[in-house]
C-alpha cells in the first residue's frame, strides 16, 4: 500500500477532523488546504499562534471550527464565511488582523443562525472603521451610507452583517468615532428589524462597562457623519472609502497556496477508512 497515495484519498473526502487535546503548535496549512470537502475543524485545547487564511480551501465550505484554547492574538475575518459557529474563546485575542491580505467576498452567508464565539479573550479588542479598507471592502460603506467615492454596483453588507453575530463576551471595545461608520452600517443593515436584543452584538460593552457599544457617543445620530479612524495606519489597506484620504494602498503580498507533504501526517486518522 501506499501511505502517500492513501493519505492525499482521505484528505479530498474528509468532511470532520478533530485533533483537539494535543500540543500542536504550528498550524498544519498544506493537510487543511488539501482537504476541499472538509467542514467540520475541531483545534481546541492546543498551542496554536496562528490560524492562516490561506490554509483554508475555502471557509464558506466550513460548518463549525474551533479554535479555542490556544494562544492565538488576532482575529481574521475570513472566520465570518463560516456557516454556522467558530470558536476563538478563551485566547489571548487584542486586534484584528489580515496578515494575508484576505479579500472579503462581495456577499457572504446571511442566515440568522450563526455565532463567533470571541468571549474569554484579552480586556479589550481593537475594533475600528479600519476593517472595511483592510478587508477591501469600501464599497459596503461608500454604497449604503452614500459617501463619495467611486460608486460601482450594490454590494451586500457582508462584514457589516456578521459583525452582528459575534459575542464579545467580556471583552470590551475602546468606543470613539473611530467606529461611526460599523455603528452606521449595522443600523443601515439592520433596520428591518425592530431592535437588535436578539443578536450577540448588543450585548458587547465599551471600556466603560455601562456603556452599550451599539449606543455608544458616535452611533447613529450623532453630528459626526464620518469617521475620525486614521486610516493611514491601515494594513493592509487594499481600498480607500474617502478618494480624498492621503496615505497610499498596500502592495499585495504573493502569497501562494500551500503544497502538500502528505509524509509529515500519515499518522493522522482523518476517516473512518483511513488508519494508519
Amino acid at each position: 500500500m501506499d501511505p502517500a497515495g492513501v493519505v492525499s484519498g482521505c484528505l479530498l473526502v474528509a468532511t470532520t477532523l478533530d485533533v483537539s487535546y494535543n500540543s500542536i503548535s504550528e498550524f498544519p496549512s498544506a493537510m487543511i488546504y488539501n482537504m476541499p470537502t472538509l467542514q467540520n475543524l475541531y483545534f481546541q485545547h492546543n498551542q496554536l499562534i496562528e490560524v492562516p487564511s490561506y490554509a483554508i480551501f475555502n471557509a464558506s465550505n466550513l460548518a463549525i471550527i474551533d479554535f479555542s484554547y490556544n494562544n492565538l492574538t488576532t482575529f481574521e475575518l475570513w472566520v465570518l464565511l463560516v456557516q454556522t459557529s467558530a470558536d476563538f474563546s478563551h485566547n489571548q485575542i487584542s486586534k484584528i488582523t489580515n496578515k494575508y491580505f484576505f479579500d472579503m467576498p462581495l456577499s457572504t452567508p446571511t442566515t440568522q443562525q450563526r455565532i463567533f464565539y470571541l468571549n474569554n479573550n484579552s480586556p479589550t479588542i481593537n475594533l475600528t472603521d479600519g476593517i472595511y479598507e483592510m478587508y477591501d471592502s469600501c464599497d459596503e460603506v461608500i454604497e449604503m451610507l452614500e459617501l463619495p467615492g467611486n460608486q460601482g454596483i450594490f454590494i451586500a453588507p457582508g462584514i457589516s452583517f456578521n459583525l452582528a453575530f459575534i459575542n464579545f463576551g467580556a471583552t470590551q471595545i475602546n468606543c470613539s468615532c473611530n467606529q461611526a461608520y460599523i455603528l452606521q452600517m449595522l443600523q443601515a443593515t439592520f433596520s428591518r428589524f425592530q431592535d437588535m436584543t436578539g443578536f450577540p452584538i448588543y450585548n458587547a460593552t465599551c471600556t466603560d462597562s455601562t456603556i452599550n457599544f451599539l449606543l455608544s457617543s458616535c452611533a447613529p445620530g450623532s453630528i459626526v457623519p464620518n469617521s475620525t479612524f486614521n486610516f493611514e495606519q491601515v494594513y493592509p489597506r487594499q481600498c480607500k472609502i474617502l478618494e480624498d484620504e492621503p496615505g497610499s494602498l498596500s502592495n499585495i503580498q504573493n502569497i501562494s497556496a500551500p503544497t502538500l507533504n502528505v509524509v509529515r501526517y500519515e499518522f493522522i486518522k482523518i476517516h473512518k477508512d483511513c488508519f494508519f
